[in-house]
């Protein structure tokens, strides 16, 4: 086999492993977003909050925006239990925000990291350093970027 065609395969696989390792990412977001959306759920449930299946729809898929949306989410699901009862919101709110906790630190770094071969602590420190140099850009790409990277890494290490 020519040294062309060697290049030309390697490429190709690389870019299928690429592929794959974004769809995991992807996958691993819904996953997440879902199991944030049934612990709203039963929490919601356990207040006595009417709408709960409604405000953890919302929750769920609010949370596949990156940075943004869990804070969309958090406001539309607080306008939506005011008219309820007012000192619901600020337990709704408080909810939101122990879910966002919840996801930042135990649920991404663990299931984001099984799924795309990465230590949870690197994928919570590049998230992080994502987010400190280039915002919420940085939050949306960080993690699927040091995978890619890890993946170069290995083939070039492998070679």
């Amino acid at each position: 086999m020519t040294e062309k065609k060697k290049i030309g395969r390697d490429t190709v696989d690389y870019i299928k492993e690429a592929i794959y390792i974004l769809r995991t990412y992807f996958t691993g977001r819904l996953k997440i977003s879902f199991l944030l959306g049934v612990i709203c759920y039963i929490l919601l449930h356990l207040m006595g909050i009417r709408f709960k299946g409604l405000i953890s729809i919302i929750v769920a898929v609010a949370n596949l925006l990156p940075y943004l949306g869990p804070v969309i989410g958090m406001i539309l699901s607080a306008l939506i239990v005011v008219f309820q009862e007012p000192v619901f919101a600020v337990w709704v709110i408080l909810l939101n925000l122990g879910l966002q906790l919840l996801d930042s630190f135990v649920f991404s770094p663990v299931i984001l990291g099984k799924s795309l071969g990465l230590p949870p602590i690197i994928v919570l420190a590049v998230a992080l350093i994502g987010g400190a140099f280039f915002n919420v850009w940085g939050v949306i790409f960080a993690v699927p970027v040091a995978a890619l990277i890890n993946l170069l890494l290995k083939r070039v290490i492998k070679e």
